[in-house]
Order: structure tokens, then C-alpha cells, then sequence
């Protein structure tokens, strides 16, 4: 088991025996996103294998990391200054006694962003760009908001919203999923018998709202649609 920053928790599971199964507890207490309280999250993140590609491990890469902190380390941040010279020789540490700084870690996000060869001139990249991005696919991928904010950690679905992006292909085929249920709603509401055009655009109105990928939407046309 290990802590950073006096609580925050990371833990190998293992099975009866003491044998690790290949998961690793996360437990955020006092991120950015669990702000509020000095208590334990209700729930914990897991760390898992990715047997399909062991480079692109987390459990893998975590242990990988914790193996460089070298007994001189005393610093309880989980992420340290690299040491410079750590390709010198086998004996140089990877890291040295100290925290790094506030921005580092978004000069890395956008290191490795241009060597993927996205413009970060054009293209703001921060280290919160991994998260929207993460958060997206989730969302295109069919997870609800609710199950969301066990992922990530915000307390509700409000606080999560800046990190949702819709992009165009997205976005088409929502709206290609609302044409397809308008045209049929359509046909249902217009084939029944009314008392009034009042009561017909009211039942209308009603049954046109649809709700896709957990968000709702209210249509009152074919060709107008309010977000």
C-alpha cells in the first residue's frame, strides 16, 4: 500500500493466497475532484491489466514507477523532479528528492501530443485535455453521466460537464437518431384525432422529447431542434 500527499491512496490487491491479481486501488481522498472532506471515497478506481498490450499497461507502468523511487526518496509527491543524469550510469536514480513543478506536467502532456503530431500551436493542450478526452469517449461509448462521476470523481453530474465534447460525428449521429424517432413520433401524434389545433400541437410538443446517451432533447420540428 502506498500514500501521497498524506492520504491519498494507492493499493495492490491479492487474492487468499497474497498473490497480486493484476488491479490496483486508487482512492483520490484529496484530489481536485474529491474536494470537501477528509473522508475515504465511497468508491474506490481500479487499475487493471491491459493484457492486450502490456506497453500500454497502467499497472505496469505504475509499478514501473514506484520501482525508481530509490530509498533516498522521503518526498510523499507522487510525481518527482527527473534527475538529469539518470542515463549516466545504471546506479543514477531516476528521480530526485523533489516535487516538480506546478506546470511540468503539462509541458509533458504537450510534448507527447506533438510527437503525435498534433499542432499544439492551433490546439490548446493541457493535462486536463486527457481527462475531456477520456470523458468523451466514455460518453460516446454509451456510459451515463452518473456512472461517469464514479470514474472520474466529481461529486455530481454539473461539475462534469466542461470535460463532455461533442464532436461532428457524434453529433451526427444524435441528430441522425432524433430524425429517425421524430419522422415515427411524427406519424403517430399526426394520425390521431384532436379536439383542437391547440391540443394538437400540444401533444406535439410532448411527444417529441427524446432522450439519447443519457441527455434529453426537446424537438419541435423535423428542422428545429433545442439543446
Amino acid at each position: 500500500m502506498a500514500r501521497w500527499r498524506g492520504n491519498e491512496l494507492f493499493n495492490y490487491e491479492t487474492d487468499n493466497n497474497g498473490k497480486r491479481t493484476g488491479r490496483i486501488e486508487y482512492n483520490p481522498i484529496f484530489s481536485k475532484t474529491a474536494q470537501g472532506g477528509n473522508h475515504r471515497l465511497e468508491d474506490s478506481k481500479w487499475l487493471t491489466t491491459n493484457k492486450a498490450d502490456l506497453h500500454m499497461c497502467p499497472v505496469r507502468v505504475l509499478t514501473l514507477l514506484l520501482s525508481k523511487r530509490t530509498p533516498n526518496i522521503t518526498c510523499e509527491r507522487l510525481f518527482l523532479t527527473v534527475n538529469p543524469y539518470w542515463k549516466k550510469s545504471s546506479s543514477s536514480a531516476w528521480y530526485k528528492n523533489t516535487p516538480i513543478g506546478r506546470n511540468e506536467i503539462n509541458k509533458w502532456t504537450r510534448c507527447a501530443t506533438e510527437e503525435i503530431g498534433i499542432d499544439t500551436k492551433k490546439v490548446k493542450i493541457t493535462n486536463h485535455s486527457t481527462r475531456s478526452t477520456v470523458v468523451s469517449h466514455l460518453v460516446k461509448a454509451g456510459i451515463s453521466e452518473h456512472q461517469l462521476i464514479k470514474i472520474t470523481g466529481h461529486k455530481n453530474t454539473t461539475s462534469l460537464k466542461p470535460y463532455l465534447k461533442v464532436d461532428q460525428e457524434h453529433h451526427k449521429k444524435i441528430v441522425d437518431h432524433m430524425q429517425g424517432r421524430t419522422a415515427t413520433q411524427n406519424a403517430i401524434v399526426t394520425s390521431g384525432t384532436f379536439s383542437s389545433e391547440g391540443a394538437r400541437l400540444e401533444s406535439e410538443e410532448t411527444a417529441n422529447e427524446i432522450v439519447y446517451n443519457n441527455c434529453t432533447f426537446q424537438v419541435t420540428s423535423c428542422n428545429n431542434v433545442n439543446f
